[in-house]
């Protein structure tokens, strides 16, 4: 049996035409993928550039940035200790406000707390 088709009063083989246009589909897919792999590999070694030099700028800033962790942690010790100093001031304050009292040979007689 042959493969053929009928429209209106022409009659077209479809074997020989399938044929003759399969070269021509074929090289146009074959243009195809290799348009689409080139641009896949130009957008890979692109990102790959990117992500190389974005690596390297991370390496060249990790001594600042361990000179920053220093630093932070310099400041949380600080911060830690700033409540025990605080604590400490008043109870100097505290004493100093204890000791302040004095004894004047000018105060009035009778006053309690007057030691000669």
């Amino acid at each position: 049996m042959k493969i053929s088709c009928v429209i209106g009063h022409l009659h077209v083989d479809t074997r020989p035409l399938r044929q003759a246009l399969s070269p021509i589909t074929q090289r146009a897919v074959d243009d195809i993928k290799a348009s689409v792999l080139d641009a896949a590999r130009r957008e890979a070694t692109t990102t790959m550039a990117r992500y190389k030099r974005r690596n390297e700028t991370l390496a060249r800033r990790k001594e600042g940035l361990d000179a920053f962790v220093q630093f932070a942690r310099a400041q949380a010790d600080a911060v830690a200790s700033h409540a025990a100093h605080v604590d400490d001031a008043v109870t100097v304050d505290g004493l100093y406000e204890v000791r302040s009292i004095h004894w004047s040979p000018y105060d009035p007689v009778g006053v309690v707390n007057a030691d000669p």
